[in-house]
């Protein structure tokens, strides 16, 4: 999904997108549509973008809390009242 999203910044990929022409050349008759390439992330908007961003990407998993994480905050603020010049009623008004 990196690599596809990379093309798409780039504009590696391209859509051909037909629309009608006026010309007067035919050939046997039939007068060819034309073609122009545009980048798939012009507002011709393909199926391709959804698809690579929605599914192909992924799913990130839930956060999580570290089972030590309490334990780590408490030594954390008992340095910092150790700290010279902070205050130990600071650390409690949050």
């Amino acid at each position: 999904a990196a690599t596809i999203e990379h093309g798409f910044h780039e504009k590696l990929y391209l859509v051909a997108v037909n629309y009608p022409r006026l010309m007067e050349d035919q050939v046997h008759g039939i007068r060819s549509a034309r073609e122009r390439w545009m980048p798939v992330t012009s507002p011709v908007q393909t199926e391709l973008l959804p698809l690579v961003r929605d599914r192909l990407r992924p799913a990130s998993p839930p956060p999580t809390v570290p089972h030590d994480a309490v334990e780590s905050r408490r030594a954390y603020e008992a340095l910092l009242a150790q700290q010279p010049g902070v205050r130990s009623s600071a650390m409690h008004e949050r």
